[in-house]
């Protein structure tokens, strides 16, 4: 194997391991980001089922006030 085949392979072995380095980076953050998008979804979930449990929560409170208003 000559001198300038071994430069040649060596020059292509690092651009290959650089590309390999981006294409992996890159996956990791589209998974990042996926997650990312799942957990913001669910915390909207979370906070639209919030919002429902205060309204039940203080419709029963005023409900009672009224009640012992009445008394």
């Amino acid at each position: 194997m000559g001198t300038y085949t071994m430069i040649v392979m060596i020059v292509g072995i690092v651009f290959l391991a650089g590309t390999l380095n981006n294409w992996i980076s890159t996956k990791k953050k589209i998974a990042a980001a996926q997650s990312d998008e799942d957990t913001i979804k669910l915390i909207r979930e979370l906070e639209a089922r919030i919002v429902t449990l205060e309204r039940i929560v203080t419709d029963k409170g005023a409900q009672l006030r009224d009640e012992i208003d009445a008394l």
